[in-house]
């Protein structure tokens, strides 16, 4: 369920306990998680004219009651992520 996320998608997993396809996913389900908001942190890189995303990381966001996270929350959470990426960014001295 953790997959490498198009630039600035946020993925909700509204029932973990319907998919939970991995270690992870699987530890985070016995811990009491039932939905999921994944917010990617990503930035462009340009290496000889040529742009791509790096991944900086990954915020999520748990709750214990299934189907928690609306496509409100989803809108919200994008609008997080330039702020996100750069406190990443200053706290990592990038």
């Amino acid at each position: 369920m953790f997959y490498l996320f198009p630039e600035q998608a946020v993925s909700n997993i509204p029932d973990l306990s319907q998919d939970c396809q991995t270690d992870c996913e699987r530890s985070l389900l016995y811990l009491g998680v039932r939905s999921l908001l994944l917010i990617p942190l990503d930035m462009l890189a340009v290496e000889q004219g040529i742009q791509s995303h790096q991944m900086l990381g990954l915020v999520g966001l748990t709750s214990d009651l299934p189907h928690n996270f609306t496509s409100f929350d989803c809108h919200k959470a994008a609008e997080l992520i330039p702020a996100l990426t750069c406190a990443l960014r200053q706290a990592s001295g990038q």
